[in-house]
Formats: structure tokens, C-alpha cells, sequence
């Protein structure tokens, strides 16, 4: 005779998640744990907080990640920084001119506490200075920057291409413009591009070890832990770019669904990449970069799911996803240049530019492409502005959300925003 058993009224609200099946459950109490998780986070943070603004005075060094230039009313100019340190972003500013570009610099700043909210020390606040010292480029910076001595914008591209520095506005938006500026961003490519090199470092060493002192072990999962702990120190050498937490949220929020041999569903595999990042680093709740790259991931699994891989799958993936974020990305910033459509083609051959970029520069050779790469810059100086509204805005979120369960929709919802920009080319150039 089957034993019946029968939860309590205390746990009667939780019936519902005891009637899943066992997969289900795990994804549940998965997800539950992650956010307990994040609420213990949060609490850290808050006796973070707590001593930050407990203090009369203090000092901090934060590595600039952009540089504002602003005139009062009267016309007098100042300079506004951003800066991070760890997981904390904050911003000051100075009407002292400086005698170098602070960007990517290390700043010491001596100032005052504030009277800062919780919320904005997790997202971003604001330091008034009482001195401000700009120091020189670290090591690894002061090596990229070395390399381009007459095209200083490529020392800025290539110090954000590997090591996540900012770049300046202009530049920033020649490659807006363009469509590229997301291949700059440190993201899932890099950390592929890591975890296949510890990968083949550390796996004939961990052979040997494996099949004489504990073959019990599973040497995939005790391989993962490694890799994604250097991956983590590699987060915290970057300052926790957006989109490369994302990326690494990704990763071990995959590492666990398949340790834990879950069935893989998209909502909720988002949810715990969303989790594990704002665990991390809770500022993310307002970064416009980590909801970029947010989307860009929702885009690739949703062609993932109405186009099963083929020989040719990998090809037009880059096509789609330049159709598809044009109206999120350009919501934003909208500016566009006509060679736009040359972005997918960037993108299908930048894995081969960054591998080479990086042998050139390991070499300390690292301004061998720099006359192309100024050509190419020179393109984006030639722009329109293609506004998106708010309401149009909301609805293209939407439809991209319907589509994952509308083939027909998921086709329409790149070719739109295209043939938008095709007819605006048309009569600008041609009947303008």
C-alpha cells in the first residue's frame, strides 16, 4: 500500500512547487537558492555601505572609464570622470584642465563622504573631490598604449579589446555608428577564447594527476571550478565589465544546469544568468550595456530555436542579430552610418582580427593593422540620425518577446527595421 504523505499548514503555500517533477523542482529550488544568495549579497553590500558613510573623510583610486567634457551657463568648462573600483561606480569632476587624458588612468581622490542613498551606492553616486591625482597607465595599459605612438585612438580600441578600457565619446560613436562597437566589449568570445587555452594547459597536467592519486574525482567538473575561478580574477582585473559578467553568468549558470542535469528551458536559463550576475555585482540593475548584452544572448537562443544549427547556421547568425538590435541599440543612440550593413561581415571575421591583434601586440607589434583600421574609422565620420521612439521602442521589445512562440514573427522582426533604414537611405540620397 503506497505511504501518502501530507505537508502541514506551514508548508501548504509550497504544495505546488512538491507537485513538480523532479527536473522542475530543481529548477525552482535552483533559482530559490540564487536568490538567497543575492539577498545575502545584498546585505554585504549594505555593511559596505554602512562604512563608507560612516566615515568624516577618505581617500580612493578607481581606473577611469570615460571622460565628459561640460560648460556651465557662463561658458567656464569642466570635466566630469567616471570611475570604478571593484563592483562600485562613481562619478567626479574638476575644472582643472588636465595635462593627460585620464582615461583608462588610475585617479586618487581624497573627498568627503556624501549623503548617499543604498540604491544609487549599488548603481552609481557621485564624489565631490578635495584632490584629485592622475596617475600613469598600469603596466598591461601602458604596454597596448606604447605600441600605436602615431594613432591614439587604436591605443584606446585595443586597450578596451583586451583588457576592458574605455574608450573615448568620438570613437565611440564612429563604431555606434557603424554597428561594431559591441565586438570591443569584453564579452563571451574572450572567455571562450580562455577557457580553451587553461583548458589545453591544465588538462594533460591534470591527467596525470587524476589517474594516480584520485581517479574518483570527475575531472570535467574539477577542471570547470578551476577555469571559472581564473575567469572570476580575470572579472576582477576588468572591473566587472556588463558585458563580460554577463557572459560569465552565462557560463557558470550553464556549468550548474548541467552539473545538476537540468532540462534546459529559455526563460528560466535567463533568469539565473540575470541572478548570478546581480549577485556578483548588484550595480548591474541599471547598466545599459549588461541589457544590451541581455538581449543580444536572447536574440542568438531564439534563432537557436526557430533555426536548428546547419552548415550555414553560424554564417547568417551575425545578419540577424545586425537586423534585430538596430532598433534597441539605436533607440538610444541614433546615429547610423550607410555602411552599417558591413557590420555582419565585421563580425564573422573579427574572431580571426582579435586572435591575430593579440599575437601582433604579444610581439610588441601591435600597430601592423593601424592604417586599416583608421580607414575603416573614417566611414563611421559619415552618419544619419534615425530616431526610434519610445511607443515604437516598447512595441519592438514586445514583438521580440512573442516571437519566440511565432516562426513567422521571429522572420519579420529583423527584415523591419532594415527595410526602415533602406527607405530613409532611398529618400535622403536619392530624393532628398
Amino acid at each position: 500500500m503506497p505511504i501518502k504523505f501530507h505537508l502541514s499548514p506551514l508548508f501548504s503555500p509550497f504544495s505546488s512547487i512538491f507537485s513538480l517533477s523532479p527536473p522542475g523542482r530543481k529548477v525552482v529550488v535552483g533559482i530559490g537558492i540564487i536568490i538567497l544568495l543575492l539577498l545575502f549579497r545584498l546585505w554585504l553590500s549594505f555593511l559596505g555601505y554602512l562604512q563608507f558613510t560612516s566615515k568624516s573623510w577618505d581617500s580612493i583610486e578607481g581606473l577611469t572609464t570615460a571622460v565628459y567634457t561640460k560648460s556651465r551657463k557662463n561658458g567656464r568648462k569642466y570635466w566630469v570622470l567616471k570611475l570604478k573600483k571593484g563592483s562600485l561606480t562613481f562619478y567626479t569632476s574638476t575644472y582643472r584642465p588636465f595635462s593627460v587624458n585620464p582615461l583608462n588612468r588610475p585617479v586618487y581622490l581624497e573627498f568627503k563622504p556624501p549623503n548617499v542613498s543604498f540604491p544609487n551606492y549599488l548603481t552609481s553616486f557621485y564624489l565631490p573631490p578635495y584632490h584629485l591625482i592622475v596617475e600613469p597607465f598600469s603596466p598591461p595599459f601602458q604596454w597596448i598604449w606604447n605600441q600605436h605612438p602615431q594613432f591614439k585612438e587604436g591605443g584606446y580600441l585595443f586597450q578596451a579589446l583586451f583588457l576592458g578600457g574605455g574608450i573615448p565619446t568620438d570613437l565611440r560613436q564612429k563604431l555606434g555608428r557603424l554597428g561594431v562597437v559591441h565586438l570591443l566589449a569584453l564579452s563571451g568570445l574572450h572567455l571562450g577564447l580562455i577557457s580553451l587555452l587553461l583548458y589545453l594547459f591544465l588538462s594533460p597536467i591534470y591527467s596525470l594527476l587524476h589517474h594516480r592519486f584520485f581517479p574518483y574525482r570527475n575531472r570535467y567538473f574539477d577542471l570547470g571550478m578551476v577555469i571559472l575561478g581564473v575567469e572570476f580574477l580575470y572579472l576582477l582585473f576588468t572591473n566587472f565589465p556588463p558585458s563580460l559578467l554577463r557572459a560569465f553568468g552565462m557560463e557558470l549558470t550553464a556549468f550548474l544546469w548541467l552539473y545538476f542535469r537540468l532540462p534546459f528551458k529559455l526563460f528560466p536559463f535567463l533568469l539565473g544568468v540575470v541572478l548570478v550576475a546581480f549577485l556578483i555585482s548588484p550595480g548591474l540593475l541599471i547598466s545599459l550595456g549588461f541589457f544590451f548584452s541581455l538581449i543580444a544572448v536572447y536574440l542568438i537562443f531564439l534563432y537557436l530555436h526557430h533555426l536548428p544549427p546547419t552548415p550555414f547556421w553560424g554564417i547568417f547568425l551575425p545578419f540577424y542579430l545586425t537586423g534585430a538590435m538596430v532598433p534597441i541599440i539605436h533607440h538610444f543612440f541614433p546615429q547610423l552610418s550607410p555602411y552599417l550593413f558591413l557590420s555582419p561581415i565585421i563580425s564573422l571575421l573579427f574572431p580571426l582580427f582579435y586572435g591575430g591583434e593579440l599575437i601582433f601586440h604579444l610581439w610588441g607589434v601591435g600597430d601592423v593593422g593601424d592604417s586599416f583600421i583608421s580607414l575603416y574609422l573614417q566611414l563611421g565620420e559619415n552618419y544619419f540620425t534615425l530616431p526610434i521612439s519610445t511607443p515604437l521602442f516598447g512595441l519592438y521589445l514586445g514583438a521580440l518577446l512573442l516571437s519566440y512562440f511565432s516562426r513567422p514573427l521571429f522572420l519579420l522582426t529583423p527584415l523591419l527595421p532594415l527595410g526602415i533604414i533602406v527607405n530613409h537611405l532611398f529618400i535622403s540620397y536619392f530624393l532628398g
